[in-house]
């Protein structure tokens, strides 16, 4: 059933490219904006609009092209459900799930300090 093939290998069939607008024949990034179609899909993103992966869901500073970078989940702030803000791990380097280092890291984009696993930034030194 060529329908439900994926011919062009982004884990989407034939089918579910042409119902969502996408090309079954194209790259597995059809709109070209660094997301794979079918982790767009899965997030609630637009796989033929490039604006969506400049955005964030889930307002924890990171974009959705950063969240798909890392593994994590662009409607989450907490993707791996470790306690950890996903910038705070971005921002030290650590994997996704991994523990990261104590929690006085300022962030660049607003100077302020993570706080703690209970998810909050509060401005100034802990």
């Amino acid at each position: 059933d060529p329908g439900a093939a994926d011919f062009d290998g982004d884990r989407v069939s034939n089918t579910d490219e042409l119902r969502n607008g996408t090309d079954p024949l194209a790259t597995a990034d059809g709109d070209a904006d660094g997301l794979a179609d079918d982790w767009e899909l899965a997030h609630g993103l637009d796989p033929t609009s490039e604006t969506d992966a400049g955005t964030d869901a889930d307002g924890d500073g990171l974009t959705a092209v950063e969240e798909f970078g890392l593994g994590g989940d662009p409607n989450d702030k907490d993707s791996d459900g470790d306690g950890w803000l996903d910038r705070y791990e971005a921002l030290t380097g650590t994997p996704l799930g991994a523990a990261p280092p104590p929690p006085h890291l300022p962030d660049p984009a607003t100077g302020l300090i993570v706080y703690s696993p209970a998810l909050t930034m509060v401005s100034g030194g802990d």
